[in-house]
């Protein structure tokens, strides 16, 4: 039944291809002498051959370069796929690697904190709890500029550099913090 089936897809696909180009029926010729050259060598070393089998191998390859060709145009598009699919499973294979033996302890104990994997609010995560502190102060509208009182009594250290949202948060609120995102947004697309 398979092959069958095979057949079918097969002349399909050939009478396709024949109607676009008509250099295609040589590369099929060579297919097909390659099977057979593949059937003489295996039948002359006395490996067992199995005719039926040879024939459904030789119709599929022949196939997939007729799929192939039919879909050259395509083709940078499944490469473009193949890379992302490919950088995505090199980037989770190798994140393990570079979180556990490419940075430093203090590094590591900083990504864990802020993704919320420890709690260390005196030591590693005294930045994070702060600046959310500071970001819930204030509220919707905000304290005001130059009003906020964590970040003016320097609750939030490094709030100039690292933590500059949470100033942001804090001084103009919900509202101006979301116009700042929109903007970043406008500005990068």
């Amino acid at each position: 039944f398979i092959a069958v089936i095979l057949i079918i897809v097969f002349a399909a696909a050939m009478v396709w291809n024949y109607v676009k180009r008509r250099e295609t029926a040589f590369i099929i010729i060579g297919l097909g002498l390659i099977v057979l050259a593949a059937g003489w060598i295996m039948h002359f070393f006395n490996l067992p051959v199995n005719p039926g089998l040879l024939a459904l191998v030789a119709l599929g390859l022949v196939a997939v370069y007729l799929a192939y060709l039919s879909l050259r145009f395509w083709k940078k598009v499944y490469l473009y796929i193949l890379l992302f699919v490919v950088g995505s499973f090199a980037f989770v294979e190798s994140s393990e690697y570079v979180f556990n033996d490419v940075l430093q302890p203090h590094q590591q104990m900083r990504i864990k904190v802020t993704l919320g994997m420890e709690q260390d609010l005196r030591g590693s995560g005294y930045h994070v709890g702060q600046s959310k502190i500071a970001i819930g102060s204030g509220g919707m509208s905000g304290k005001g500029f130059l009003n906020g009182t964590q970040t003016k009594l320097k609750y939030v250290p490094e709030q100039d550099t690292d933590f500059i949202f949470c100033t942001i948060g804090e001084e103009w609120g919900f509202i101006g913090s979301t116009i700042i995102l929109l903007l970043f947004a406008v500005f990068i697309l």
